[in-house]
């Protein structure tokens, strides 16, 4: 079996956040699938069931606030060493 790596979104075209949601034990979640389409959407969330769980989304910056580059590096630096101490 060949590992696949991610691969950078052409930059010609924007991609959009479709919003899925679903019921899970009496709760409703929801997530984003980025895609070109909805029918790349959809068929983006059909393969959701050969992903790997590889981490957890502990924390999300907009992009639009200034300095938040400097707080995610220093927030991941700070996690990353408190996990191997």
């Amino acid at each position: 079996m060949t590992s696949q790596q991610p691969q950078e979104a052409p930059t010609e075209r924007e991609l959009n956040n479709y919003l899925f949601q679903y019921h899970y034990e009496g709760g409703t979640y929801s997530f984003t699938i980025p895609a070109f389409t909805r029918k790349e959407a959809e068929a983006r969330k059909q393969l959701m069931a050969n992903g790997v769980l590889f981490g957890d989304h502990a924390h999300e910056i907009s992009g639009s606030i200034p300095g938040a580059g400097i707080y995610v590096r220093l927030l991941t630096w700070w996690k990353n060493f408190r996990s191997n101490s």
